[in-house]
């Protein structure tokens, strides 16, 4: 499973499995709770719920870009965007961070 944000980069931060016609969503780091679903699609809307700023933005800090071959867009995909916490009080930005289900 990989992430890419607004800049371009794209890192892996864990995996979809299947099992009996379920997929779930792993993460590399951290812990998540996220019910099995019927598509690979759905386990990455699932594990939106689960994502927060701080801990995408760590992993865009601390990983190193990974290189793809092919096309992401052939994959399921998911945007979406997370409010960046405020750095000062009249900034707000969002990010826009896509989750790819890319086997590799």
């Amino acid at each position: 499973m990989l992430a890419q944000n607004v800049d371009g980069k794209v890192i892996d931060i864990g995996a979809i499995e299947t099992k009996n016609g379920q997929y779930f969503a792993r993460l590399d780091v951290g812990e998540t709770d996220v019910e099995p679903k019927r598509s690979a699609e759905l386990a990455l809307k699932a594990l939106v719920e689960q994502l927060s700023f701080d801990y995408l933005d760590g992993l865009f800090t601390s990983e190193r870009k990974v290189e793809v071959k092919g096309r992401l867009q052939d994959y399921p995909i998911v945007e979406f965007e997370l409010d960046e916490p405020c750095r000062v009080t009249w900034s707000i930005a969002c990010r826009r961070i896509v989750l790819i289900s890319a086997r590799s």
